[in-house]
């Protein structure tokens, strides 16, 4: 469903249209548990996985260029922080856990 749907003309079209919306964010975010949720071995690599994309996307890094590059960077940055806040929504414990395994790593390696 495009949200542009939303703003359909009748009442009725546009009561439909944000019921679908509502079905869809509620699929998405039971979608995003369950990859959250998903172990093998004692792992949990839907969240290892999740964690990967948010640190190419630089998440937690400085976002300034002296360039036009800096809009690359901020659009990826802009992404992962969207998943970040997706994360935060649904299993705030599991967005906790994760940034704690990163900050353990880092302490350890003495990275950053």
């Amino acid at each position: 469903m495009r949200p542009d749907k939303a703003n359909a003309g009748e009442p009725r079209e546009r009561a439909e249209a944000m019921r679908e919306l509502e079905i869809q964010r509620r699929q998405q975010a039971e979608d995003l548990r369950a990859v959250l949720a998903l172990t093998v071995g004692g792992r949990y690599p839907g969240r290892e996985l999740l964690k990967r994309l948010m640190d190419d996307c630089q998440v937690f890094e400085e976002g300034f260029e002296a360039s036009s590059r800096v809009y690359y960077l901020q659009g990826r940055r802009s992404i992962g922080l969207d998943l970040r806040k997706q994360i935060r929504a649904v299993e705030p414990r599991a967005l906790f856990e994760m940034e704690m395994k990163q900050l353990k790593e880092e302490n350890f390696d003495g990275n950053r």
